[in-house]
C-alpha cells in the first residue's frame, strides 16, 4: 500500500515528536516554560533593536512599529504558553506543543535567511535583515504554537476514541458471550421439544427455535455493524439483488401495521452492496413507519426505484408528519434525531458511503418525507 507525501510526513513527524516527547522530562510545565522563554526572547530582542536603532535614526515611527511587530509576536507566544500551562495535554503534548514553536521559529526563521543570502550573493543590498529575521522568527514561533496545540489536540481526541473503541470492544465480546452462551442453551432445548411433542406445544418450540435462529442472526449483524463503525472491519461488496431485500423488510411490516398502506414497485435490480444492505434498507422502512406514521386513515409508506447512468435511486417515502427543514441537514450525523438514539440513520449513511453510493431525505408533496439512497448498478 503506497501512502501520499502528506501521510508520509504526518507519519514521520509523528514518529519523531513521539520519539522526542519520551526523552523528554515528565513534567507539565516544561513545554510551556520552552514557548514562553522563546516569546520572552523574542521581546528582549524587539527592545534590542528599539534601542539600537533609536541610537542611530532618533526616535522615529518606524523603530517603534517594529518593536511593536517583534514584541507583538513574542507577547502573542508568551499569552499562548501561559493558555498551555493551564490547558488538559498532558507532559508529553504540552512538550509537543512548546517543541512546534521553536520549530516554527526555526523554519520562518531559515527560510528568510537563505533568501537574504541569496540576495546578497547577488550583490544586493539588504536593508534592516535584523528586523526582517527577527519578525519572521516571532510569527513561526505564533504559527508553530497554533500548529502544535491543534496537533496535540488531534492526539487527545485520538487517545479518547482509541479508549471508547476498546471499552465498546471489550462490552461487545462480553455481551456476545453470554448471549450466545444463552441461546445455545435455548436452541439445543427447542431442538429437543420439536422432536418431542406435537400439536400446540410443537409449534411453541419452533416458534422458540426460529426466534433464537434470528437473535443469533442479529448478534452477528451487529458484531458486523460495530466493526464498520469502528473501522475494524472491512466491506467486501457483491452484486446484490435489491427487490428480495426490500420485500422482506416490508412484509413483517405489513403484518404488524394493518392500518398503514405500503405501496413497493422495485425493480428486478442489482446493485454493489454486502448483506448489511438489510439493516439499512430495514432502518429506513421502519423510520418511516415509526417517525413518520401520524396516525391518519391514508397513510402510505411506498417504496420504489429508478435508475439513471450506472445508478440506482432507491426512494423511501411516507405521507407523514415530514421531517423539518433545518433537521435534514443534521440528520444522519450521529446522535441526532426527532426521536430515539439517532444512531440509525447515522449507520444508514455510513454503510451506504461504504457502497460507494450516497442517501439523502428530500420533503414529499403534499406532505411527509423521501430518503433517497443512491447505489452502484452491478
Amino acid at each position: 500500500m503506497r501512502f501520499s507525501p502528506v501521510t508520509q510526513l504526518s507519519t514521520r513527524f509523528d514518529s519523531v515528536a513521539s520519539d522526542i516527547a519520551e526523552r523528554l522530562p515528565d513534567t507539565t510545565a516544561g513545554g510551556p516554560a520552552l514557548a514562553a522563554g522563546l516569546g520572552i526572547g523574542h521581546v528582549l530582542v524587539a527592545g534590542w533593536n528599539l534601542t539600537r536603532e533609536i541610537n542611530e535614526f532618533g526616535a522615529e515611527m518606524g523603530p517603534l512599529m517594529a518593536f511593536g511587530l517583534i514584541g507583538g509576536a513574542g507577547l502573542t507566544v508568551c499569552v499562548l504558553a501561559v493558555r498551555l500551562f493551564y490547558s488538559e495535554f498532558d507532559s508529553k503534548q504540552r512538550w509537543l506543543v512548546g517543541w512546534s514553536a521553536v520549530g516554527g521559529a526555526t523554519l520562518f526563521g531559515a527560510i528568510v535567511y537563505i533568501s537574504i543570502l541569496v540576495r546578497l550573493a547577488e550583490g544586493r543590498v539588504i536593508a534592516e535583515p535584523i528586523f526582517v529575521l527577527s519578525l519572521a522568527s516571532g510569527m513561526g514561533a505564533v504559527a508553530g504554537v497554533v500548529v502544535g496545540e491543534l496537533y496535540a489536540t488531534a492526539l487527545q481526541s485520538a487517545a479518547v476514541a482509541d479508549r471508547q473503541r476498546d471499552q465498546l470492544e471489550f462490552m461487545q465480546s462480553l455481551f456476545r458471550h453470554d448471549v450466545m452462551n444463552s441461546l445455545t442453551v435455548i436452541q439445543s432445548r427447542a431442538e429437543f421439544l420439536t422432536q418431542d411433542t406435537d400439536g400446540q406445544n410443537n409449534r411453541f418450540a419452533e416458534t422458540i427455535l426460529e426466534y433464537a435462529q434470528n437473535i443469533v442472526g442479529l448478534a452477528d449483524r451487529v458484531e458486523r455493524m460495530s466493526d464498520v463503525i469502528t473501522g475494524r472491519g472491512e466491506i467486501e461488496t457483491s452484486p446484490t439483488e435489491l427487490r428480495p431485500i426490500v420485500e422482506r423488510q416490508v412484509t413483517p411490516l405489513r403484518k404488524s401495521h394493518e392500518e398503514i398502506t405500503f405501496d413497493v414497485d422495485v425493480d428486478e435490480v442489482t446493485v454493489v452492496a454486502d448483506s448489511l444492505l438489510e439493516e439499512v434498507v430495514g432502518n429506513l422502512v421502519k423510520n418511516a413507519v415509526e417517525h413518520g406514521y401520524d396516525g391518519s386513515d391514508d397513510f402510505t409508506v411506498s417504496v420504489w426505484t429508478t435508475s439513471t447512468g450506472g445508478r440506482t435511486q432507491l426512494h423511501i417515502a411516507d405521507t407523514g408528519t415530514g421531517i423539518s427543514e433545518e433537521l435534514r441537514g443534521e440528520i444522519f450525523e450521529r446522535g441526532t434525531s426527532e426521536s430515539g438514539s439517532g444512531f440509525g440513520l447515522f449507520f444508514v449513511e455510513t454503510m451506504v458511503d461504504h457502497y460507494g453510493g450516497s442517501v439523502r431525505v428530500e420533503a414529499n408533496e403534499p406532505s411527509g418525507s423521501v430518503f433517497v439512497v443512491e447505489l452502484v448498478t452491478a
